[in-house]
């Protein structure tokens, strides 16, 4: 039986590059994006959806046209916008939102019960939700929320393996303006490396409830410049 996975994001991207190692491996894949301008073409195996992920209130019209039987979502769809704690508005955070947390959730809310025995779910969140840096308030706090529900997600769900990818900036047509100051976009990960660990998760390297940090050589000070806690134990205070 063939396998049937829904990959948001797909035209461009990791999402491009997750939904044609997909099809190499032989899966059915309902692509969707808010255009398909740079889509790879339909076939009998591809099924580009043109829909657009930022108004969540809308998505059962779209799951009303996915099939009854999925085995794979992946949540990659994002958005980011650089913008001061002080330049923050509410248009802002609800774009920013909608595109990065609450599609994610309610999509992977409505098609729980389409999952064919072992579903997965896995959503393409960013290091940045653990990093912190100057005008990324919504995008980091978005992701994290995202990360929160990945690992949520897999408590609750023992039939459904979710895992969190968590990639350093990377070469998708937004990556570039996600790039610190002090970042040379020749170190930049390829969104054809990202999806290689999307596939490692696919075939189960990854337990479910892993949120699964890419980086490479380049790039590796910054897990070790993610947020530190302090914990206080008031009982040994």
């Amino acid at each position: 039986m063939v396998k049937v996975a829904v990959v948001t994001g797909a035209s461009k991207g990791i999402g491009k590059a997750v939904t044609e190692n997909l099809l190499k491996k032989g899966w059915e894949v309902y692509g969707v994006s808010r255009n398909a301008t740079e889509a790879l073409p339909q076939t009998d195996n591809y099924h580009h959806m043109v829909f657009d992920l930022s108004r969540p209130v809308n998505l059962p019209d779209l799951v009303d046209l996915l099939p009854q039987r999925i085995d794979l979502l992946v949540n990659n769809v994002g958005v980011w916008e650089v913008r001061a704690v002080a330049e923050v508005d509410l248009v802002h955070l609800e774009e920013t939102f909608n595109l990065n947390l609450f599609s994610p959730m309610v999509l992977t809310k409505l098609l729980l019960s389409r999952f064919f025995e072992k579903g997965i779910v896995i959503n393409v969140s960013s290091i940045m939700s653990m990093l912190i840096d100057s005008g990324f308030s919504a995008y980091c706090a978005s992701k994290a929320g995202l990360d929160r529900f990945t690992t949520t997600l897999a408590k609750e769900h023992t039939n459904i393996r979710a895992v969190g990818i968590l990639p350093a900036s990377t070469d998708t047509p937004q990556g570039e303006e996600k790039a610190l100051p002090t970042d040379d976009p020749k170190t930049m990960l390829t969104s054809e490396e990202v999806a290689g660990v999307v596939m490692q998760a696919v075939v189960g390297k990854f337990k479910s409830g892993s949120l699964v940090v890419v980086v490479n050589n380049e790039m590796e000070s910054w897990w070790r410049g993610r947020d530190k806690y302090r914990v206080v134990n008031v009982d040994r205070s």
